[in-house]
Formats: C-alpha cells, structure tokens, sequence
C-alpha cells in the first residue's frame, strides 16, 4: 500500500498496528524511502472487511499506532526540556530523578 502523505511513515513500522477504514491490522513490510508498507489478512478477516473490495489506486483512511505518536512526544519533550502535558519548562535532571526514585521505590517495595 503506497502512502501518499510521507508524514505518516515514522509511525508505520514492521509488525505495528495500522487501521485501514477501520479495521486494525499488522504491518509487515514497509519501505520508508518509497512510502509504502505491506499487511497480510487471514481468510476469515477478507470476508468481514471493506478492504478487498477497494481496487488499486482507491483511497482509504489510515490510522496509525498511538503509541508511536506518543514516545514522539514525550521524547521530543525531554530533548526540549519540557512537560509533555503541560508544555511547562522541566529540566533533563528532574526526568531522570523522577525516573531514579521511581525505580528506587520499586526496589523497596519488592524487598
């Protein structure tokens, strides 16, 4: 499948999870450079969904991971310095000793 908007490509990656009109489906290959990504369906998924009745060169909308969507942001976030919810100016430092105590307090609490 060819993917007309290159901006969506970060977010489609081998073995993630991408919606087609609605139905959620794994990725199996993908080729960044040339915009494309390929799914596989089981027979029984073929005759439940829209996607085999479309034809070469049909548009569908496509939904990519969330998950994705957010690691970006909160990575983008720490490398700027900033809350990912809040946009509020936040130290590297605090990140990691928020991270430090968490795991610090963890390691208590399984003793």
């Amino acid at each position: 499948l060819r993917v007309q908007d290159s901006k969506l490509m970060p977010y489609i990656i081998p073995k993630g999870f991408i919606a087609l009109d609605g139905t959620s489906l794994t990725v199996c290959d993908v080729n960044d450079d040339e915009s494309w990504f390929t799914i596989m369906m089981i027979a029984y998924t073929q005759t439940h969904v829209v996607m085999p009745t479309k034809k070469t060169g049909d548009l569908v909308n496509i939904e990519v991971d969330m998950l994705g969507k957010y690691v970006e942001k909160v990575t983008t976030a720490i490398l700027q310095g900033t809350d990912a919810d809040s946009g509020s100016a936040v130290t590297n430092q605090s990140y990691i000793e928020k991270i430090v105590e968490r795991v610090l307090e963890k390691k208590a609490l399984n003793k």
